[in-house]
């Protein structure tokens, strides 16, 4: 048997005696250490040589050379030569590249295939793992202090919810809001969500009104630029987005217009800076005009119709979306 069957048949066999000693009731000896270490021993010893030869620069070259010799029209030249090089460079197996069928609509299509500065788009619509075309997941971070804290926690009884009203099938935003967080425990922030959670695809970033009045303005735009600018260096392929620093009724001065000047200048400097960063600035203007009723009684934090505004933030995270390539972001709960 051991020479007459695969490895395959020979592991549905044994799950066939697995199945009938479960329904007699009888002890199932398949799942033993000594029968599951035969079968591996038989495995090795059949294993099948893959006999086939890689492609490489030099068989492209002549696949293509010969083409004009086999093929039926110019058109059909073209066509094959086009599908060998693509598929080639872009390291797909035939099934992402052809249809299976001439019935079946499958393989690229005109529309997955966009130049884009010089460079070649190639839009796979399924895999091994992805039959459905569901497409990967975007991973967004939300980081900042109390704003985003409580601002995730109105979020969560809210008809938009923590999504921010975006597809949970495309897109999962991860929620970092620590209170009295500053502008300086964000690299130590940012590098320990990266250990938990490996790289994200878009990074919104509001921080910095706990610094205002703390430290000086001049060395609080530094700090940001020099922060920024590392983010980006690190994160070459990540979309961030800076969410300026929002006004409040009550700073933790008496110095309230000379605080408001700084925060504002803040904003200024930054907001121009990180744009060569290619960095995306969000501004909250909804809450510039300062109104009492949009913060509570203490007037720093925000009230639940403050909250509601804030949580604006989607706008800046569809425009990220876009940017990425992902041309919807469904509003679906």
């Amino acid at each position: 048997m051991e020479y007459q069957s695969s490895v395959a048949t020979l592991k549905r066999r044994v799950a066939e005696v697995a199945f009938f000693l479960k329904l007699m009731g009888k002890f199932d000896f398949t799942k033993t250490h000594l029968t599951k270490q035969i079968l591996k021993g038989i495995a090795r010893r059949n294993k099948a040589v893959d006999t086939r030869k890689p492609i490489t620069m030099e068989l492209l070259s002549k696949l293509v050379d010969v083409l004009p010799g086999v093929a039926l029209s110019d058109y059909e030249c073209i066509l094959f030569r086009a599908v060998f090089i693509i598929a080639f460079f872009a390291a797909l197996r035939v099934s992402k590249v052809v249809s299976p069928s001439r019935i079946k609509q499958g393989g690229l299509q005109v529309d997955d295939l966009t130049i884009i500065d010089g460079k070649l788009k190639i839009v796979v619509n399924n895999s091994k793992t992805d039959k459905d075309a569901k497409g990967p997941t975007i991973k967004i971070w939300i980081i900042g202090h109390s704003f985003i804290f409580w601002a995730r926690r109105r979020a969560g009884i809210r008809s938009y919810g923590v999504n921010l009203s975006l597809d949970r099938q495309k897109c999962k935003i991860i929620w970092m809001g620590i209170r009295g967080l500053r502008w300086n425990d964000l690299i130590s922030v940012l590098l320990q969500m990266l250990v938990k959670w490996g790289y994200p695809d878009i990074i919104l970033i509001h921080l910095g009104g706990n610094d205002i009045g703390k430290i000086r303005t001049v060395d609080l735009i530094s700090q940001i630029k020099r922060d920024l600018s590392q983010i980006r260096a690190m994160m070459e392929d990540v979309i961030i987005i800076w969410s300026e620093i929002v006004p409040r009724w009550v700073w933790f001065s008496p110095e309230k217009k000379l605080l408001e000047k700084c925060r504002k200048k803040v904003n200024h400097c930054v907001s121009k800076f990180v744009k060569t960063l290619n960095i995306i600035v969000f501004r909250h203007f909804y809450l510039e005009p300062v109104e009492l009723g949009l913060y509570r009684k203490d007037g720093v934090h925000l009230s639940d119709i403050g909250n509601d505004i804030f949580n604006g933030l989607q706008t800046a995270l569809e425009k990220a979306l876009f940017i990425g390539g992902v041309s919807i972001a469904v509003r679906g709960f």
